[in-house]
């Protein structure tokens, strides 16, 4: 050390130090600063990100309740298999197409349920719809009729699942009380009520319109799951 560093008063050694000093507090301020710039940069981003995604999601939801889908009711049964074809389009509803798939009596067990399957492959492959839904077995008092009710079941969602529809199953409460508002209404009333909501229907058997309200039953909650899929 020299002797005009020795000699150097103490006061403006303090003023030196003093200086040095803030200017290292300026420089770390400044990255601090810095770094709290890019954290609510990185924070708006992300904010505008989520709400970006939960416009679209909203879009989306918006253009499938928009969309007009055709949808193939099915009321699946040995003797008689009704079916119906609508098209929703958000809460409108327009009637296409209904039917019955009737078997001979006369003809064997296998052979009654392969025309079944042939007549809805057919079905399928001429009205093109974009999803199906079948009605769920009941049991009811006789045992064999429970079976024989539950093959045809089978073929059918085989049949429609084979043609690689997307096919969704309603219990017939379900069903009965999405249409009519009662879980236990009689046939007549759930045919009126198809009626009511599709004017242009003319089904003229009970399963055709059995058929009609299950394909209603599947647009009415399919919005319900588009609107809140949890």
């Amino acid at each position: 050390m020299t002797a005009a560093e020795c000699s150097a008063s103490p006061g403006a050694l303090s003023m030196s130090s003093a200086r040095r000093a803030n200017a290292g507090f300026a420089l770390v301020a400044g990255s601090s600063l810095r770094r709290s710039a890019r954290m609510t940069l990185a924070i708006a981003l992300s904010a505008l990100v989520t709400m970006a995604g939960r416009r679209e999601i909203s879009y989306m939801r918006r253009c499938m309740n928009k969309v007009a889908i055709r949808i193939l009711g099915v009321d699946p049964g040995l003797r008689n298999t009704g079916w119906g074809l609508i098209e929703a389009a958000g809460s409108r509803l327009s009637f296409l197409a209904c039917g019955s798939i009737q078997t001979d009596v006369e003809i064997s067990l296998a052979d009654r349920l392969a025309s079944i399957h042939r007549a809805l492959t057919a079905l399928v492959e001429k009205s093109a719809p974009h999803e199906a839904a079948v009605e769920e077995t009941f049991v009811n008092r006789d045992p064999q009729s429970t079976l024989k009710l539950g093959q045809a079941r089978g073929v059918a969602l085989a049949a429609l699942a084979l043609k690689a529809l997307p096919v969704s199953e309603y219990a017939a409460n379900l069903v009965k009380k999405t249409v009519v508002g009662i879980g236990h209404a009689e046939k007549n009333q759930v045919a009126t009520m198809v009626k009511m909501l599709l004017p242009a229907s003319n089904a003229s058997a009970p399963d055709a319109a059995d058929a009609l309200a299950v394909a209603i039953c599947h647009a009415l909650h399919r919005r319900t799951r588009a609107r809140d899929p949890s």
